[in-house]
């Protein structure tokens, strides 16, 4: 799976978001740098614990934290 789809997937979970081209550019352009698998996990856990759209610095956070077990 690449970023693009994945990316898919986070902005599919927040329906009543307003996603505009320059926003999928902006997050495509930042985390592009992560391997898919690894952005997969942290899409999926910010999916199941954001109320709302989660920022690329808050996927990023998400990411350490699974990474880096407290």
């Amino acid at each position: 799976m690449n970023v693009g789809a994945i990316l898919k997937q986070l902005f599919a979970a927040y329906p009543n978001t307003a996603i505009s081209e320059a926003t999928v550019a902006m997050y495509l352009r930042m985390l592009q740098d992560i391997p898919p698998m690894q952005l997969q996990l942290a899409v999926d856990q910010a999916v199941a614990t954001s109320r709302f759209l989660p920022t690329v610095a808050e996927l990023r956070e998400v990411l350490r934290n699974l990474q880096a077990p407290a």
